[in-house]
């Protein structure tokens, strides 16, 4: 089959398939990277003299400074190393949320409001799970964004909800489900069909009994 054969072939769902694989491993890049930053930045300024951990450093103003700004910009060199110089403050800042879930204010604030509670754990367990959330929701969605109104009937049919809907869904409940339904590993709990489309989804009859 030529390439052109296999270009015709390809489909609006291939296309979001091919996206969305693409964001998944920009997030798990990112988790890569930020758990480097962390540990880089811990390395370097909370050892002790006997070489252990001292998170107690993060209360003082100084510490938290240099602290943020090695997390900083260890990111900001790893981003301009995929894409290029950053024009100014304002093309970093976009840059940063998009890809990192945060700016620089935004790092800075996280570790001065948590000092010496930004332990390894906390860290990788709610600041981490935090900037990713935000990760996730602007590359995921931006996987959608090829879809239009002629590719509805495709997704109604890849969810396996032909049979199962009252009335046709409209571009953006499609888009919502095809993402909830990839992310959640190609299933849609009847919990989460409800919230999203209503009545839209038809409700199980019940078994009639036997007289």
């Amino acid at each position: 089959m030529s390439d052109k054969d296999k270009k015709k072939k390809e489909t609006a769902l291939d296309v979001f398939e091919k996206r969305y694989k693409t964001a998944e491993k920009i997030v798990e890049t990112h988790k890569l990277h930020t758990s480097d930053a962390y540990n880089a930045a811990v390395k370097t300024h909370l050892l002790d003299e006997n070489g252990q951990v001292d998170y107690d450093r993060l209360d003082y103003e100084d510490v938290q400074e240099k602290f943020a700004k090695d997390m900083l910009d260890s990111h900001v060199k790893e981003l301009e190393k995929k894409h290029g110089k950053f024009k100014d403050d304002f093309h970093q800042a976009v840059m940063l949320k998009a890809y990192k879930g945060f700016t620089a204010e935004e790092l800075r604030e996280k570790v001065k409001n948590y000092g010496s509670k930004l332990t390894h754990d906390v860290y990788h367990g709610e600041v981490v799970p935090e900037f990713t959330r935000s990760v996730q929701q602007h590359l995921y969605t931006n996987s959608t964004d090829h879809l239009s109104d002629k590719d509805v009937g495709d997704i109604t049919k890849a969810l396996n909800l032909e049979d199962k809907l009252s009335q046709p869904l409209t571009k953006e409940e499609a888009r919502q489900l095809l993402l909830r339904w990839r992310v959640n590993d190609k299933y849609l709990p009847e919990k989460f069909l409800r919230e999203q489309i209503g009545q839209k989804f038809k409700r199980k009859k019940a078994p009639q009994k036997s007289r």
